[in-house]
């Protein structure tokens, strides 16, 4: 986190070209565990794409089902070219909505395993004039090395 100023001597004593931004303080002082504000979350939040030609929907839940918010689902067409992805509200529930059909799928949260799966688009069903097919509860572990 330089800037193109001056000079900087590095912890190895050696000359480094620029001197130090104030945001790399932040980065020295940043705890990931601090508690969150509330998101503002806008309308498009969710699904920022704004397609309607196909959709994704279902619920990622722990072990003991307990809803996993801020899961991360992510679909793709056929020839794995072309993805959209969304995260899981609060209650677990998500709605992955594209401009085609999906073949793939996959799903996992931070701390959490991965999940992945194929399906067949013609197995949709037309929900409010959107070709849906409903994942429905799909189960990720905790990694048991974190515990």
């Amino acid at each position: 986190m330089l800037n193109w100023n001056g000079e900087t001597i590095n912890p190895k004593g050696d000359s480094v070209f620029g001197t130090v931004k104030p945001v790399a303080k932040e980065f020295g002082t940043f705890n990931p565990n601090a508690k969150k504000d509330s998101c503002l979350c806008l309308d498009n939040y969710y699904n920022y794409s704004q397609s309607k030609d196909f959709k994704l929907t279902g619920f990622i839940l722990d072990k003991n089902n307990a809803p996993i918010e801020g899961a991360v689902i992510l679909g793709w067409n056929e020839n794995w070219s072309h993805s959209y992805h969304t995260i899981t509200k609060k209650d677990g529930s998500f709605e992955l909505l594209g401009s085609y059909p999906f073949y793939h799928w996959m799903a996992s949260a931070t701390k959490y395993t991965t999940i992945r799966s194929d399906i067949n688009p013609d197995t949709a069903k037309v929900v409010n004039t959107i070709s849906t097919i409903d994942l429905g509860n799909l189960k990720i572990e905790y990694l048991s090395f974190l515990k």
